[in-house]
């Protein structure tokens, strides 16, 4: 199965800029080589924005999936010690805190969603994602190991990578 993840274009404010919607739109064709058997979204406002210009180009519709959500992140520079252990274990799948979400939990959270689409689509079966970067980062710690080829395409903001599970 290819799992296709587009990254939302440029936004401000959780609203893709004039910016975002053009960077969106250059993605648009390399797109259409794929036969999507689904379309998921994140629920944040720019990635559902993404998903209906790709929608509309695709002439299919999508589905939002909660567990697709951006990770919080701190809004400013680490303040408490515990924000700043929490900054310096970001990535850190091991670390656990009692501020917001863990990494494991981010992970766990992503996994859930790719666990689903490899249960329930074949071997040549295309999914798109329309998410996060950190979306990216969580698809790469599902595959690591896997001998797959990696694709990645960026186009400002908005860029997609296809791994093939």
């Amino acid at each position: 199965m290819k799992i296709v993840l587009l990254r939302h274009g440029e936004s401000k404010n959780d609203k893709l800029t004039k910016l975002g919607k053009k960077q969106v739109k250059l993605v648009l064709n390399q797109l259409k080589s794929y036969d999507f058997k689904k379309i998921l979204c994140s629920p944040q406002t720019r990635c559902i924005e993404t998903a209906k210009i790709v929608s509309k180009h695709l002439k299919q519709s999508f589905q939002i999936e909660d567990n697709l959500k951006e990770r919080w992140q701190l809004e400013h520079s680490p303040v408490t010690k515990e924000e700043e252990l929490w900054w310096n274990n970001y990535l850190n799948y091991n670390f656990s805190t009692t501020l917001k979400e863990s990494c494991k939990d981010y992970l766990d959270r992503n996994f859930k969603v790719f666990n689903f689409l490899k249960q329930n689509f074949c071997e040549n079966d295309s999914v798109l994602i329309v998410a996060h970067s950190a979306t990216s980062y969580a698809l790469l710690n599902y595959v690591v190991g896997v001998k797959n080829p990696i694709y990645w395409t960026k186009i400002g903001n908005a860029n997609f990578m296809v791994f093939e599970i």
